[in-house]
């Protein structure tokens, strides 16, 4: 079975009981770090171009934009279910 190491849903996992304010700032926090990674990674992917020779260097890059693009959405998610403070 594929193992998915990643510190933000185990935090995630472990926050049942604490404050709605608590779930936001974690999801601001994965969101902030995510937003991270995909601008370096899109950064990799303009600097490599169509150079023939880093198709397959691409082709896992590709992974990581998807594995990014797809945590922003889930992290937006999680914030957008969260309640504001004082609401």
């Amino acid at each position: 079975m594929p193992e998915l190491r990643d510190p933000g849903l185990l935090k995630l996992f472990f926050i049942a009981g604490e404050p709605a304010s608590a779930l936001r700032a974690l999801a601001q926090e994965q969101l902030a770090l995510h937003q991270g990674r995909l601008r370096d990674y899109e950064q990799i992917q303009a600097a490599l171009g169509q150079e023939p020779s880093a198709q397959t260097s691409l082709r896992t890059l590709r992974m990581g934009l998807l594995y990014e693009r797809a945590n922003l959405a889930f992290w937006t998610e999680v914030l957008d279910g969260t309640p504001e403070a004082g609401g």
